[in-house]
């Protein structure tokens, strides 16, 4: 009887704990393995160790729901598919991110930064929401919240910078620096890779010699970057700059680490082989003995200049066309330009 007993209860946890994950939304957040549980990653992934809770709140009907993200990545298609909003996605980012009183929702997500032990809750840079709506969102996802005493509002954009005084007389707020001081790891391309840990200075990085099997670990990112393996950078990065973005072309592991010239584990393996991990939340350094493959040599593909246009050009009749003569930076700005015109943005 005692081990029917036993097996019931067992399966009444595994139940319940199946259950949690598999629903869509919460109206309340009890605890720190709710938020766990429907956690995902954050807006932009510029900080390192931050998990993220999408949150909506129904300005009709007055209420506030957690998101899974494992059901829902984005908040529009929770609306759609749960808030049975009607209009297409135009119209959902157009009503919903404007500055003006004719939002459905107030769109936010609720971040834990490990570094500071700290919930934050924080809206899109390009969300124009009013203060008051600010205060409405943080008043409703604080009274939902298990750790409502520990919740700040994030000013993230120089909008919200501009408003900060008129926002702190009526909610806490953290500010960037705050976050970076005490953030000591970023992950800027994720990924696994094999090589030879190498420790080099800038002037080595810019004058050097490199084989191709190194992973190097360098104090600030420059303009060119040798063909290697991975980087492990001691200054934090922002999303577009130069390594993040040639480390995700390259498919090759990238990390941002304040200690990592002081940090002695790490210079244990200098020259030796290694397998650097970069994940969301950490990176790994384990030892390798296999081979090391000889590294593949692209030649860059330089497209010829059309050098007979010597004028200014206006962007309105820039094309694939010209792209020889204005570059591939005009031409896709050229884009953006048409794409105003269509959406009405000015």
């Amino acid at each position: 009887m005692k081990v029917f007993q036993k097996q019931v209860f067992i399966s009444i946890l595994t139940f319940c704990a199946l259950d949690l994950t598999a629903q869509s939304h919460l109206s309340v957040l009890e605890n720190s393995k709710q938020f766990r549980d429907f956690a995902g990653p954050p807006l932009v992934e510029k900080y390192g160790q931050v998990q993220s809770v999408k949150v909506v709140y129904d300005l009709y009907a007055k209420k506030i729901y957690f998101l899974n993200h494992r059901e829902y990545r984005y908040h529009h298609t929770f609306c759609m598919e749960v808030l049975h909003f009607s209009d297409d996605h135009y119209t959902f980012n157009k009503r919903n991110y404007a500055d003006d009183d004719y939002r459905d929702y107030l769109l936010g997500n609720l971040n834990y930064f490990e570094s500071l032990d700290q919930y934050v809750l924080e809206i899109s840079p390009v969300d124009l929401m009013k203060p008051v709506y600010i205060q409405q969102l943080y008043e409703a996802v604080s009274n939902s919240f298990f750790k409502k005493e520990k919740l700040l509002f994030f000013i993230n954009s120089t909008r919200l910078l501009e408003q900060s005084p008129e926002l702190k007389k009526q909610i806490p707020l953290i500010f960037p620096q705050a976050i970076y001081k005490n953030q000591t790891y970023q992950a800027i391309s994720k990924g696994s890779q094999t090589g030879i840990l190498r420790f080099v200075t800038m002037d080595e990085l810019q004058h050097g010699s490199f084989t191709g099997q190194e992973i190097l670990v360098i104090p600030e990112a420059p303009v060119m970057l040798p063909m290697v393996r991975g980087f492990i950078v001691q200054a934090f990065q922002t999303p577009l700059s130069h390594i993040s973005i040639l480390g995700q072309n390259r498919r090759i592991p990238v990390c941002a680490y304040r200690d990592v010239f002081t940090d002695r584990k790490i210079r244990s393996w200098e020259g030796k082989k290694i397998k650097l991990t970069v994940t969301a939340s950490s990176f790994d350094i384990d030892a390798y003995s296999g081979s090391l493959s000889a590294p593949v040599i692209q030649v860059p593909n330089i497209p010829l200049a059309n050098v007979d246009v010597q004028e200014l050009i206006d962007m309105r009749s820039v094309s694939k066309q010209t792209r020889s003569a204005v570059g591939q930076k005009a031409v896709q700005f050229s884009e953006l330009v048409s794409l105003s015109k269509k959406a009405g943005f000015k």
